[in-house]
């Protein structure tokens, strides 16, 4: 399998994306720069090492290669924050600071992806996400704004 394939192949074309999102979102957008553990030959990467050095990275012959750094896009990078949810709820109310809207997946304690019930996103400016179950749930909530 190559770093780009579906990490699952099934018609299910909105699962595979959902799965696909989850894999990039915790495996691409770093600080740490031996993150990814193993990279394949083209994977690209966003390596943060402090919050003006933001560097767009690909993975070429070996070695991490700089595409791109200190950019001037007129919008701030992604960011990320990383949840824990204890003890289990069907309803998780969480307060961040990424404004919005955002990016949520919701994970169980393994890191398998939570299928939500409801995701909402409220406040001024957009600042909380409640995010419902269908039975109570414990586990990780990943937000990217």
């Amino acid at each position: 399998m190559k770093w780009d394939d579906p990490a699952f192949k099934t018609a299910l074309l909105s699962k595979t994306v959902r799965e696909n999102f989850g894999w990039l979102a915790r495996t691409f957008i770093t600080t740490d720069p031996n993150l990814p553990a193993n990279p394949r030959e083209g994977m690209p990467r966003v390596l943060g090492d402090d919050e003006n050095n933001v560097k767009l990275q690909y993975y070429i012959q070996g070695t991490w290669r700089t595409v791109l750094q200190h950019l001037e896009l007129g919008v701030p990078a992604p960011q990320k924050q990383v949840i824990q949810i204890t003890p289990a709820a069907t309803v998780w109310t969480i307060d961040h600071n990424l404004g919005g809207p955002v990016l949520c997946m919701a994970f169980d304690t393994s890191w398998r992806e939570i299928q939500a019930a409801d995701i909402q996103q409220v406040g001024v400016p957009i600042n909380r996400v409640i995010v419902t179950h269908a039975a109570p749930e414990d586990g990780w909530l990943v937000i990217i704004g």
